[in-house]
Order: C-alpha cells, then sequence, then structure tokens
C-alpha cells in the first residue's frame, strides 16, 4: 500500500491487520471508516472521531461499541503498569473508564489502555498528616509505577 488515501478496503484492512495490528471486526464499515480508524490508530487523524461500525441485525459485535477500544488501539502500545501491593488491601483494583470495567491485581505487570491509566492518575484520596496545621496532601488512592510509557 502505498497511499492510504487511494487504498482500496481491502488494501487498508489488510495493512491494518498485518502491519499495525488493528482488526476490524465488521466487515460493514466504510472504507472512509476504515482509513480513519487507520489513522487514528497511526496518531495521523487531524479530528479524533470513534466510528462505530453497524451491528448487524441489532445483534452487538464485539469491539464494535466506541467505548470498546480493543478494536482500533494495538496492545503492544499499551502503557505497562504495576500497581503496589498493599498491606491492608490485597484485593485487585477495579478502573471502570467510560462503562467498561478493567481489574488490576496487584504485584503484576500488566498493559493498559491509556484512559485506564489516566483514571488510576486521579484516582487520589486527602490525607492530613499534621492534625494541628490540618494541611492537605493528596496521594495516589492506588499507588503505581509506569513501567513503560505508551508508544
Amino acid at each position: 500500500m502505498n497511499n492510504i488515501e487511494t487504498a482500496t478496503k481491502a488494501e487498508l484492512l489488510a495493512y491494518g491487520k498485518d502491519i499495525i495490528g488493528v482488526t476490524f471486526l465488521n466487515a460493514q464499515m466504510k472504507v472512509e471508516d476504515v482509513r480513519e480508524q487507520i489513522k487514528l490508530a497511526l496518531g495521523d487523524a487531524d479530528q479524533p472521531k470513534v466510528v462505530a461500525p453497524p451491528a448487524p441485525r441489532g445483534r452487538m459485535v464485539p469491539g464494535s461499541h466506541p467505548s470498546d477500544i480493543n478494536h482500533i488501539s494495538n496492545k503492544d502500545r499499551w502503557p505497562v503498569i504495576v500497581i503496589s501491593p498493599d498491606d491492608r488491601d490485597n484485593s485487585d483494583v477495579i478502573v471502570s473508564p467510560n462503562g467498561k470495567s478493567y481489574q488490576i491485581k496487584r504485584g503484576e505487570e500488566v498493559a493498559v489502555p491509556p484512559i485506564v491509566l489516566e483514571g488510576l492518575q486521579h484516582a487520589v484520596q486527602d490525607s492530613y498528616p499534621d492534625s494541628k496545621t490540618m494541611k492537605v496532601v493528596k496521594k495516589n488512592r492506588y499507588p503505581f509505577s509506569v513501567l513503560k510509557q505508551a508508544s
């Protein structure tokens, strides 16, 4: 494929699957929508736009909903994190951006979508270590480390 703008739908689908790891689960997508999804996955889109392909015969196809980023993202590009184990709480951490839940085991390296990392960064709690001054200190609710940034 020489040019994404002039490529046929078959060329775009093959390029998406074989070269950048984008899988399109719905063959009914328009060529313009496939082109836009590839541009989005490559980071070349002018205006980010998620196009939900029509579900055949009223059923929802896994990966066809705009909030299901697995159909447009390459998991190899996701950040890798580890959530620190906690002596008081050993349970898994649940992060639910946009209604989709991700269960993350503490102490294990795991690749997560960028939106999950953002959710963990915003999960903070207030603490008051000095009762005299009552100065608020914000700290992560689930302390974590980023081992590999998203590419």
